[in-house]
């Protein structure tokens, strides 16, 4: 698009997806679902197309922040374009400002 360049559409795709991640307030056994995060990326401005999208679980410490202790492997539990979670279990990104990673 016009007068976009790839820094600007990152910070803005970056801001819509912390903007979903604390709006879908997850709930226990809440699984994710892939195609609402395509949805925030494909409705970002400067967007065209996906070429992938990979969810990462973070956990015990990193660059000095803390994590869950819990291990979650999002491959072995992505079934259909849905991430499935324990009914014991929440999804959380705990360092939006830190974790949400995207290449333009």
């Amino acid at each position: 698009m016009p007068g976009l360049n790839s820094k600007d559409i990152a910070n803005e795709l970056i801001l819509r997806i912390k903007d979903y991640a604390v709006t879908s307030q997850f709930e226990l056994g809440q699984p994710i679902i892939e195609s609402e995060i395509m949805n925030v990326i494909v409705n970002t401005p400067g967007i065209l197309a996906i070429g992938s999208i990979k969810l990462v679980n973070v956990f015990g410490e990193s660059n000095s922040r803390i994590y869950s202790s819990d291990i979650y492997n999002f491959a072995a539990n992505k079934q259909n374009g849905i991430y499935n979670i324990p009914q014991n279990s929440i999804f959380e990104l705990k360092y939006p400002n830190f974790d949400i990673e995207v290449t333009i």
